[in-house]
């Protein structure tokens, strides 16, 4: 599994913490975490849905993988960061990201104004609680003004080095 998503409205039905019992109950998506996917998995499975990697068999991926993250890195991406750290041989590489991994969504409160609200949160397999919380990469390249001031991104620099065996 790669995470399980709850939404608000089941939390509070649930009225406790979430165990890794309740986790293997929720309903399963495969392969699919899109938009619309997502919204139509958490409806079907009554504001709740866990997602998990399709089996890719001989099409799988296995070349060397390096995600580039920081603390703009949040929301999807942050969710894109924590899984290929937990189920992947990927290195990340840069800064801790945002800590920002809540589900949110937009509601119209008058015209031209509209308020974002989170309504799910993310969960581990075994029950960790992954909301609001920083996903660290295996190795920390500090972004300096210096080098912003004059063009470079260490991070991309450190990436390439890994790719390139050095």
């Amino acid at each position: 599994m790669l995470a399980a998503l709850l939404s608000r409205p089941y939390l509070q039905k649930l009225g406790r913490a979430v165990t890794a019992a309740d986790i293997a109950a929720v309903p399963k998506v495969i392969g699919r975490y899109r938009g619309g996917d997502v919204a139509e998995a958490l409806s079907k499975g009554g504001g709740a849905a866990t997602f998990h990697l399709e089996n890719l068999g001989d099409k799988r991926y296995r070349a060397p993988v390096v995600v580039l993250l920081g603390p703009g890195t949040g929301s999807a991406a942050e969710g894109f960061a924590w899984g290929m750290k937990t189920w992947s041989n990927a290195r990340l590489v840069g800064a801790p990201t945002a800590g920002a991994i809540l589900s949110g969504e937009d509601f119209d409160i008058a015209p031209g104004w509209s308020l974002t609200v989170p309504v799910a949160g993310h969960w581990s397999a075994d029950a960790e609680d992954l909301n609001d919380k920083a996903v660290t990469p295996h190795e920390v390249v500090p972004e300096t003004r210096a080098d912003l001031c004059v063009g470079r991104d260490a991070g991309a620099e450190r990436a390439v080095a890994i790719l390139a065996g050095v």
